[in-house]
């Protein structure tokens, strides 16, 4: 639960004032159509949040969430990065990947990379690498303990998986491809292949962080093309840097819930209700920050829902849905939130399935988060062109 939730904003859930709107700011995505064969979503002003799918309304959900996520872990660390309380998800605009035809994919270079880039941005940067790479070798010793233990971990070929040797290699060889894009960047003296695989990550990453500052040094945030005609600059070097390491760190992570217990710890219950503390915490983490915003509105929304799902792992909240219902005809499902560590794992059907499963005389409705309709239509809901609603006005 973060400390300071902002200056209108306090842990005291009888605290009645709401937060003006103007509190808040929009977060802005910028759209790259064809990253991957697919469409990647930047958010430049928060270090390290890439996300892609397979629509550009997809991609602004999962932007929103890994906003959320990738404030919680700077907090966690202490970083201060002025990450404003989120208003909504709107498009910034569009940049796409060129694909050439030897498959080379030109990534985009975006307005905000067109920029020098200043000491405090190197350091805090560097600062981040660094705690990403300590979190990314503490999974590396939890990969080992499990595999001695069980085996291999598993590689879900279908979803892209490689063995997880060959991720944390490619970690290392990756900084090291984007650090030399640019014309002062160097050549590695070394090699990583056959190198073993902790040494192949300290050499790699002293070198990056030599070379980063070396070239800080002269920056002057002009692009620069490579031979394939992509544009280069630090600042985009660093926000490749960034979001690469989260992107890695984070598929690591996800790959170990599956085997370590972690699905198994999971709780799912429906007496067993979270106070408005644990709800603004992880209503944080998706980046819903208007709804966390309102402690006490949330701790009579608790109070006052008729049927609330809930998932725990230990005393954690990772998942929640409510059901506001008369129980016979209609019922409205809301609140369906699930921590960006735990999604994947099946936890939020799960949740939902615990509301509707045995009341089909029940007609259940919803407002689906955007990019999230196909998910929804999987676990039985059809679209309604007739719905309407009243916004909620805000006091």
């Amino acid at each position: 639960m973060p400390r300071d939730l902002g200056p209108d904003v306090t842990e005291d859930v009888h605290n009645r004032r709401v937060p003006a709107l103007d509190d808040f700011a929009p977060l802005r995505v910028w759209l790259e159509p064809g990253y991957d064969g697919r469409v990647g979503g930047w958010v430049p002003e928060v270090p390290g949040v890439l996300v892609v799918a397979d629509t550009g309304e997809r991609v602004l959900s999962a932007a929103l969430a890994a906003t959320g996520r990738v404030r919680e872990w700077l907090e966690a660390h202490g970083d201060e990065a002025p990450i404003p309380r989120i208003r909504r998800v709107e498009v910034a605009g569009e940049v796409p990947t060129v694909c050439e035809p030897d498959g080379y994919e030109v990534m985009a270079t975006l307005p905000a990379d067109r920029r020098r880039v200043t000491q405090v941005d190197l350091e805090a940067a560097i600062r981040r690498l660094g705690w990403a790479r300590e979190d990314l070798l503490r999974m590396l010793d939890r990969v080992e303990a499990v595999e001695e233990d069980r085996g291999p971990l598993p590689v879900a070929a279908a979803r892209g998986e490689r063995p997880v040797a060959e991720v944390f290699r490619h970690v290392a060889g990756s900084e090291v491809w984007l650090v030399g894009r640019l014309p002062d960047g160097g050549h590695y003296p070394g090699g990583l292949d056959g190198v073993p695989l902790r040494d192949a990550l300290a050499a790699s990453r002293a070198w990056v962080i030599d070379r980063l500052r070396a070239m800080s040094r002269g920056d002057d945030g002009v692009e620069a093309p490579d031979r394939h005609g992509e544009t280069w600059t630090l600042v985009k070097v660093l926000r490749r840097l960034q979001a690469h390491g989260f992107d890695h760190l984070w598929e690591i992570e996800r790959r170990l819930i599956r085997v370590d217990g972690t699905r198994e710890r999971v709780v799912l219950a429906t007496d067993r209700r979270p106070d408005a503390a644990a709800m603004v915490g992880l209503l944080r983490s998706v980046g819903w920050d208007l709804r966390a915003s309102e402690p006490a509105s949330l701790e009579t929304a608790i109070a006052r829902t008729g049927e609330f799902a809930t998932a725990w792992d230990g005393d954690r909240l990772i998942g929640t849905a409510r059901s506001i219902t008369d129980g016979a005809q209609n019922a409205l499902i809301a609140t369906v939130v699930v921590h960006p560590a735990y999604q994947g794992l099946g936890v939020g059907e799960r949740l939902v399935h615990l509301l509707t499963d045995g009341r089909d005389t029940v007609r259940f409705s919803l407002t689906a988060a955007s990019g999230l309709d196909v998910w929804y239509r999987k676990l039985g809901f059809i679209p309604d062109p007739h719905a309407m609603y009243l916004p909620r006005k805000r006091r």
